[in-house]
């Protein structure tokens, strides 16, 4: 009795790889690899390279050396340092880090700066104004209390 199957396509499994079953094998066996060995970048160099005497030999290495060495010193970058100009700033006298101009209305114009003074000191500015000295989040700063008309 021969069954009929409503799928004659799935019972060839060589041809469809849907069909499932084991995968079939390869035929060619035993089939070794056959490597070539290469020659290396130096062993090339070498067989290539004149027979120079010792002398002149050492006297290329040494230009090489110094080739190489003049490149280096060539592509290296030189830092550059950042010009402060000190021409119209002075220094202050408790902090020698910090400094003024000598053109600021406020007692700093005096040579009385915000940091070195106390806090909440009252003192004329060069332009004759009364001043005091507050505190801000960042530091200390003059802050203009009256306006005197001289």
């Amino acid at each position: 009795m021969t069954r009929l199957s409503r799928f004659p396509f799935l019972s060839i499994g060589k041809f469809f790889s849907f069909s499932g079953g084991a995968k079939e094998k390869n035929k060619r066996k035993n089939t070794k690899k056959k490597t070539k060995r290469k020659k290396t970048r130096n062993t090339i160099h070498k067989t290539k390279r004149k027979n120079l005497s010792r002398k002149k030999d050492t006297r290329k290495r040494i230009i090489g050396k110094k080739r190489s060495i003049n490149k280096r010193t060539r592509a290296r970058t030189v830092k550059k340092i950042p010009k402060i100009y000190t021409k119209n700033k002075k220094q202050c006298n408790c902090d020698q880090s910090r400094s003024y101009q000598g053109n600021e209305p406020s007692p700093k114009g005096l040579g009385f700066c915000a940091h070195c003074t106390p806090l909440n000191v009252t003192m004329k500015g060069s332009d004759g104004n009364l001043w005091e000295n507050q505190k801000y989040s960042k530091g200390k700063k003059w802050v203009k209390v009256r306006v005197d008309m001289n």
